[in-house]
């Protein structure tokens, strides 16, 4: 994945949340445009035109579910899709009392991992572009990575990986230009493997950063903190 990055509006009126949920979709990868409130939203929307928009469940001046509404069905324009987030500790109650259009849903989220794994989800490729994707041989500065072959070669040289340490290198890499958030990584390397914890990640990424480094020279694996990993080689033009 790369090129241009996608932009995400975050529509959100408690100030700390607004810039919890920007820092990370910025350290994700994401062009970030804030609004604490719905007509800043609109504002913004007609200067940026978001790819996505975030919207807390109730602004200062409209509720959530209201103004994803007005944005999904944008009259003569392209529609803009639009997620309602309820900020953690939200009850049940205080949705139903939030009101508004009862055809969107409300998705409740704890930590800002779940939220950067939906805007990743949302902009996945569909199936068979995404199997097009991860079949393709990746090529950066020094390293080639192969698939096909359950390969990774380091300057002309076999680098030795266990099955998981590939899988979890070839997601990173395949998804260069943003983060995979810690629970991406374990659906897509771990399938439905019932015992895998948080420990099981850190020991595989630090076993793997140091078979890179070591052969490499290179510090290949970012970790965004409270998010997840990033893959930090540059890409062969």
């Amino acid at each position: 994945m790369t090129g241009v990055p996608r932009r995400v509006l975050v529509a959100e009126r408690d100030p700390k949340i607004l810039k919890q949920l920007s820092h990370a979709l910025s350290a994700s990868g994401y062009a970030v445009c804030e609004a604490e409130t719905g007509r800043e939203a609109l504002r913004c929307i007609q200067l940026e035109r978001p790819d996505l928009v975030l919207v807390g469940l109730v602004l200062s001046d409209i509720g959530g579910k209201d103004l994803a509404r007005i944005l999904t069905s944008n009259g003569d324009s392209v529609p803009i899709p639009a997620v309602v987030l309820a900020e953690p500790g939200t009850q049940h109650d205080e949705v139903l009392v939030a009101g508004g259009a009862p055809e969107k849903p409300v998705v409740r989220w704890t930590g800002v991992d779940e939220v950067i794994t939906l805007v990743n989800d949302f902009f996945s490729p569909a199936e068979e572009n995404e199997a097009e994707c991860y079949a393709r041989t990746l090529c950066f500065d020094g390293i080639v990575i192969d698939p096909s072959r359950s390969c990774v070669e380091v300057h002309g040289e076999p680098l030795e990986l266990t099955n998981k340490e590939f899988r979890f290198l070839h997601v990173l890499a395949v998804n260069g230009d943003r983060t995979c958030t810690r629970e991406e990584l374990r659906r897509r390397v771990w399938g439905d493997e019932i015992d895998v914890i948080g420990r099981t990640v850190d020991v595989l990424v630090s076993r793997l950063r140091s078979k890179l480094t070591s052969a490499s020279g290179q510090e290949l694996i970012s970790t965004i903190r409270g998010v997840g990993y990033r893959f930090t080689g540059e890409p062969m033009q």
